[in-house]
């Protein structure tokens, strides 16, 4: 296949540098793309360079600004849609980026890392300012940022986050814990730190609402499980701001919707979500219940599909009462 490029002067040339015809266009093909690369390097003396395509491929103008993507860049490196870098990026100063950023290696930014969608890190990220994605961050290694860090999706972690200034993750921050199984070798698996679901009785009483099935699961469906905490307050009275509260392991199977709820050793609860019969996993003194089934007005509609549930119930009758569920990896 032969490879063409063509390089347009949209500026004009001085009559000593080049043709009079102006503007104009090189085509170069096969064996003359060694001598278009020299070519380009007089045209960029002299006025901007054009990479022709479909859209903007590439546009430098005369302060030397390279625009990818973009005719019209507004810094040294201006990037309209994706990057994706094999080795290492390093950034001595800002590093906005409208789209995606995926680099294969290591990336230092000197000053603030603005990526626009998701940010992928194989290695580690070294930011020495702030550090924003509107998407999900993805470090392979360790995460050191000297000021803000501020991620609008998940955040995934292969070491250890440093943050000098505030953080702050719509998503899920996950992590990475260790993991050995008697003399095998040391592995690691992804952990979520924890969830909380708070339920007035002016809203919820008699109803149900159901636990986000992909944090169940990120936290309760791995092999070491998740403890559940099920607390109420002002369940008698508006002074009882404190929880009362029980705590106690709780698994769950992602495969079959099994679950096991255990207070101790020695007792505890089991049932299948999905199966078409509401069970409860735990009963706080017949006020919050985390169940399997839902129900609407005090009526049980039955566990017709898979999701654990909070329960409002009436047991205690105060009010302004809450039940407080949260959950922690």
């Amino acid at each position: 296949m032969v490879d063409r490029l063509a390089f347009e002067d949209r500026q004009g040339m001085s009559p000593e540098s080049l043709p009079k015809a102006s503007p104009r266009r090189l085509v170069t093909t096969g064996p003359a793309l060694a001598l278009a690369a020299v070519a380009s390097v007089v045209l960029l003396a002299t006025g901007p360079l054009r990479a022709q395509g479909a859209a903007e491929a590439l546009f430098i103008d005369e302060a030397g600004r390279v625009g990818i993507g973009t005719s019209k860049p507004e810094t040294r490196l201006d990037v309209d849609g994706n990057a994706r870098i094999k080795g290492t990026l390093e950034v001595a100063g800002d590093a906005p980026i409208t789209g995606a950023l995926d680099v294969g290696g290591d990336g230092r930014v000197g000053k603030t890392l603005d990526v626009g969608g998701n940010a992928r890190i194989n290695g580690t990220l070294d930011v020495a300012g702030d550090a924003h994605t509107k998407g999900s961050l993805l470090v392979g290694g360790e995460t050191p940022i000297s000021s803000q860090f501020d991620a609008r999706g998940n955040g995934h972690l292969g070491g250890n986050l440093h943050v000098g200034g505030d953080a702050r993750v719509d998503g899920m921050l996950n992590s990475r814990a260790r993991y050995q199984r008697d003399d095998e070798p040391e592995a690691s698996y992804e952990i979520s730190p924890r969830y909380h679901l708070s339920l007035t009785a002016r809203k919820y009483a008699g109803r149900t609402r159901t636990i986000p099935m992909d944090t169940l699961l990120a936290l309760c469906a791995d092999a070491d499980g998740c403890q559940i905490r099920l607390a109420a307050t002002r369940w008698s009275s508006d002074g009882q701001t404190a929880g009362g509260s029980v705590f106690f392991t709780f698994y769950y199977s992602a495969a079959d919707g099994n679950w096991r709820a255990s207070e101790t050793a020695a007792a505890g609860a089991t049932g299948v979500d999905g199966n078409g019969t509401t069970e409860h996993a735990f009963n706080l003194w017949n006020a919050c219940f985390l169940t399997d089934g839902k129900y609407d007005r005090f009526v049980d509609q039955g566990d017709k599909e898979k999701g654990m549930q909070l329960l409002v119930w009436n047991g205690q009758v105060n009010a302004n009462r809450t039940c407080e569920l949260t959950i922690i990896d």
